[in-house]
């Protein structure tokens, strides 16, 4: 008497599942990284170096520069109106004037959302840039960071757009990791087992089948992995009732269901297609049911 078979997850499945998950993982984590870690940082440094590119042009306005351009008018009291008064300026790349340099500034606050007046006056203290002192000794201190830094070599300009985009890029990442590690769970609690001297097969659910209670197999689906059993009358439990079965997740199954075949229908068997052979490039691109279902059930998930 030979001993029960419980079919095993199938390594084709796993690992192609495993592959897919890491890498829309990856995806999720690129986002994350960009829109809430990377993209910010560089967002803050890009303030930093507008903010010394704005006091370097007041310290040493260029020919022709409005009248009165010094360090002693740096501090904007009220940054949202000024930023107004300027007609909401985006980023210009060759600024020549105040106007320009301190719009530039303006700008590159309103990314990190830091378009207010603690960051735009002195003295002043704020959480990212610290204590400020005047002025000239804010100068002395981003020149002794950004004094080196051309505007060629300066910190990449983050949109706020650029930033956002990132947020769908996470979610799209982490939903797609979250779903075919959820199919990939639910494959590996599903069980199929094999009764080899009565050739019954239990599905999931734990509905058992032998090949004498099978009007008809229906192959149809055969290149999708899946297989119909038309059960007639006979059976205990599901008499005239249609369970699609899945080829693709265990390994076994398709064996069992093809011994099935041959002892219930053993002059059918030489008639099989050869195309009903599945193969590695029929394999299904949709998440497939891994429990059998009924009749009503018959459309692909």
């Amino acid at each position: 008497m030979a001993e029960n078979q419980t079919a095993t997850l199938s390594p084709r499945y796993w690992i192609k599942q495993l592959v897919i998950i890491l890498v829309v993982a990856a995806l999720g984590v690129w986002g994350f990284m960009d829109g809430f870690v990377w993209y910010p940082a560089q967002a803050v440094k890009f303030a930093q170096w507008s903010e010394w590119e704005y006091l370097s042009f007041l310290d040493s306005p260029p020919p022709g520069a409005s009248a009165g351009a010094n360090l002693g008018v740096a501090s904007i009291p009220d940054p949202v109106d000024e930023y107004q008064r300027l007609g909401e300026p985006d980023f210009v790349r060759n600024p020549a004037t105040l106007d320009q340099v301190r719009g530039n500034w303006l700008d590159s606050l309103t990314i990190v959302n830091h378009l207010d007046a603690q960051y735009t006056k002195y003295p002043r203290e704020n959480e990212t840039d610290g204590a400020v002192g005047s002025p000239f000794e804010r100068l002395a201190a981003l020149r002794e960071i950004w004094g080196n830094v051309d505007r060629a070599n300066a910190p990449k300009r983050r949109s706020k757009l650029d930033i956002m985009f990132q947020y769908p890029i996470f979610a799209v990442g982490a939903g797609l990791a979250l779903y075919f590690a959820y199919g990939l769970f639910r494959a590996v609690g599903t069980r199929y087992s094999w009764d080899p001297d009565a050739k019954r097969i239990t599905l999931p659910g734990g509905i058992q089948v032998t090949p004498d209670q099978v009007d008809e197999f229906d192959k149809s689906q055969w290149h999708k992995f899946y297989v119909v059993l038309h059960l007639g009358e006979s059976h205990p439990t599901h008499a005239g009732k249609s369970i699609k079965v899945d080829l693709y997740r265990h390994q076994g199954v398709e064996d069992w269901i093809l011994e099935m075949e041959r002892e219930r229908f053993p002059e059918q068997v030489e008639a099989t297609p050869d195309d009903a052979t599945t193969s590695v490039e029929d394999e299904p691109s949709s998440e497939p049911n891994e429990e059998a279902t009924e009749s009503e059930h018959k459309s692909e998930p």
